[in-house]
């Protein structure tokens, strides 16, 4: 088995790139550990799906993008069933640059 480093845990990151970063470091984690799982039950698939894989992709896009939701809602692509619309991170990135300043949420402090 493989050692996995370790970032000490904070409960309140102060800045957005700490959050960010430690974001990404347990996401590293929950891989490795979904990979350490399948090693240990062959033939068994451990999949990152669901509401967590949501709620992850919620967090992506807040650091895309910083504006008003209409501008969001608008360019999503058609609704499924289960209520979700595909919107790509490009496009996110591209709403995100029209976004005038005085639309912009200010940053957590």
């Amino acid at each position: 088995m493989r050692e996995r480093p370790t970032i000490p845990s904070t409960a309140s990151p102060n800045s957005f790139a700490e959050r960010t970063a430690r974001t990404a470091h347990l996401v590293a984690q929950l891989h490795a550990i979904v990979a350490e799982l399948e090693a240990l039950h062959p033939g068994r698939a451990f999949p990152l799906d669901g509401h967590l894989v949501g709620s992850l992709a919620e967090a992506a896009a807040e650091a895309l993008f910083n504006g008003p939701l209409a501008a969001v809602a608008s360019a999503v692509g058609r609704v499924v069933s289960n209520g979700q619309a595909r919107l790509s991170l490009n496009r996110l990135r591209t709403l995100n640059s029209a976004v005038a300043p005085s639309d912009r949420v200010p940053p957590r402090t």
